[in-house]
């Protein structure tokens, strides 16, 4: 059961720091084409395989949900990308990547408020210790 996100932690753990070692020598802005161009030509393919799917998708959607839909995956995918590249090539990844770490605390908490679904003082624990551990982090001075 956990195998499969451990898997995708450790992905998305080394990916910021492959990234900074490309982004001494490449552009930001290639890397963001290169990896929208990947990440387009394996949506066809995955789409293909999945094609009943997308029919059903298309015969439920309403406007409404398209403008929602693209707003959120033009901020998620295009702007915080670009600015993900822009912190990584100017700033130590391992601070980039803690803050930006706080991505799962944000998504339970607003998980409660958005979609009512319950949290347990674990989750609430957990959260208060992820920020309370990132605020040590960046503002504490080495003597």
């Amino acid at each position: 059961m956990f195998i499969l996100p451990f898997i995708i932690s450790l992905v998305f753990g080394l990916y910021p720091v492959i990234l900074k070692i490309y982004l001494t020598t490449i552009p930001e802005e290639f890397v963001l084409l290169f990896s929208s161009t990947i990440l387009f030509i394996s949506s066809v393919l995955y789409s293909i395989y999945h094609k009943s799917n997308i029919i059903k998708g298309y015969n439920i959607i309403n406007i409404n949900t398209i403008i929602i839909l693209a707003l959120t995956f033009f901020i998620a995918s295009f702007i915080c990308k670009i600015l993900f590249l822009k912190t990584i090539h100017d700033h130590n990844v391992n601070i980039t990547a803690l803050i930006v770490g706080l991505a799962p605390a944000i998504t339970i908490i607003a998980s409660a408020y958005i979609l009512n679904e319950k949290l347990n003082l674990i989750q609430i624990l957990g959260c208060f210790l992820i920020f309370i551990g990132l605020f040590f982090i960046i503002f504490y001075k080495q003597k």
